[in-house]
């Protein structure tokens, strides 16, 4: 097109506009699993399957991240690796189970070895997560909010902000904190 020339308009009628939501027919829900805060994690999940989900239309993906830390303590070679990974996706298959299975929801685990991806981030991570993981999308991601003190947020760093910051799906924080003190 010259610079001269007018650019041509259509109108609405000649557009056929589709939202990308419509081409998802099943919500799925990406849930990233603290393992050292089992406490936060289930709340967050009732959560999701209270107020979040429909029962057969919905699907929920559990991503853990295991830390650095623990992959080099606990272990030394890839098969340890490999099994520490399986170990720790059939501990939360068994946490979450009965409860998805009561709310009619289908749901997978992946566990996700820190050590393996260097240079990134949990938060990273879970944003990449974001988005697609095996062919699917995720029309949304849950996360528990830690609520911990700003010292330790100093260090540790947030989570949950890097990701509200970073995604790019929508992204709903639940407040776990009011009920873990309840329980305490």
């Amino acid at each position: 097109m010259d610079n001269n020339e007018a650019p041509v308009i259509k109108t609405t009628e000649e557009v056929s506009i589709k939202p990308v939501c419509a081409t998802v027919k099943e919500r799925r829900i990406l849930v990233p699993i603290d393992i050292a805060s089992h406490q936060h994690s289930k709340i967050s999940t009732e959560f999701v399957l209270k107020h979040l989900i429909k029962p057969k239309e919905s699907s929920i993906h559990f991503l853990t991240i295991i830390p650095r830390k623990e992959v080099s303590e606990y272990s030394s070679t890839l098969s340890q690796n490999a099994s520490r990974c399986k170990a720790t996706e059939l501990s939360i298959e068994k946490w979450f189970a009965d409860l998805c299975k009561k709310n009619e929801v289908a749901f997978t685990v992946e566990a996700v070895e820190l050590a393996k991806i260097s240079n990134k981030t949990i938060s990273s991570i879970i944003c990449e997560r974001c988005l697609r993981f095996s062919g699917k999308v995720y029309t949304l991601v849950a996360l528990a909010a830690h609520n911990r003190s700003g010292i330790a947020e100093f260090f540790l760093g947030s989570v949950c902000k890097y990701v509200v910051a970073n995604a790019c799906i929508p992204v709903c924080v639940i407040n776990t904190a009011p009920q873990i003190k309840e329980t305490a």
